[in-house]
């Protein structure tokens, strides 16, 4: 029986210090890891890998719109509790499998059609992030308003018409970015959170 403060994670007791919880989007499936916040990126790949079985050599990590390098820690990033971070497999070496033409003009070809798609989706996901942080900018003047109403604080109605306005024009500057796949799925999760403050 494990106390308050051991946690099983990936089938090792460990104790819980300074553990943090990463909610991670792989296509459709999401999964919650319960990693220290000094890991690296490599280290959140292998836990991905044990849960998911998709190989760390296959992953590429996504948080706030920009690739995440294997050495680089989830502190440096600004990874916390409750952080969200995207996975996608590496197309390039999804598509490689073994006995194809594995010529350097085919897996040039590969790579640039690769690219192509990848810069895409990587301009919506910066896109996304840039109207998320105009949302959380406005999120927080709306919730200082609220604190100061329910402090006896007299506020006029004309300022939370005008952030919310604000508000309003963010998500549907959010729902006109054009994305497909995983950069759907995030922007569909940031309109979610987003409607929450209007």
């Amino acid at each position: 029986m494990s106390s308050k403060n051991e946690e099983i994670n990936h089938g090792v007791r460990q104790v819980n210090h300074n553990l943090i919880k990463i909610d991670v989007s792989h296509g459709p499936s999401h999964l919650d890891l319960h990693v220290p916040a000094h890991s690296t990126f490599g280290h959140v790949k292998k836990a991905i890998e044990q849960q998911t079985g998709l190989e760390s050599e296959k992953q590429r990590i996504l948080f706030r719109g920009n690739e995440k390098e294997d050495g680089e820690t989830l502190q440096e990033a600004g990874v916390r509790d409750n952080s969200k971070i995207l996975v996608l497999e590496d197309a390039v070496r999804m598509e490689m499998k073994e006995g194809e033409d594995t010529s350097t003009a085919t897996m040039q070809e590969n790579v640039e059609e690769v690219k192509g798609n990848d810069k895409e989706m990587l301009k919506a996901f910066r896109a996304i992030d840039e109207t998320r942080k105009e949302i959380d900018k406005l999120a927080e003047r709306v919730g200082a308003l609220e604190v100061a109403v329910s402090g006896g604080t007299r506020v006029s109605e004309d300022e939370f018409g005008v952030f919310s306005e604000l508000l309003m024009r963010q998500l549907l500057k959010l729902d006109a970015i054009e994305a497909e796949g995983e950069a759907r799925v995030q922007r569909k999760a940031e309109g979610f959170v987003g409607w929450k403050h209007v």
